[in-house]
């Protein structure tokens, strides 16, 4: 089954008027790659706030072995 057959069935079960199926999958398409948008962001913030955590650890436990070196 395609997206375009899934749209259709999805379209038929709300029971939208056909004149209104353009419409409604435009609007569907828009928000999908909203969301799919908005989820890549989240996820490179995360990765950049996991890395900059990392990042801080190492500098901290590099800190902590040259103070017990000297």
């Amino acid at each position: 089954m395609t997206e375009g057959d899934k749209l259709f069935l999805q379209c038929k079960s709300k029971g939208l008027p056909f004149f209104k199926w353009n419409e409604w999958i435009a609007k569907h398409i828009e928000t999908s790659l909203e969301r799919a948008a908005e989820f890549k962001k989240n996820r490179l913030n995360n990765m950049v706030n996991r890395g900059n955590t990392k990042l801080l650890e190492r500098i901290e436990e590099k800190k902590l072995k040259e103070s017990i070196i000297i």
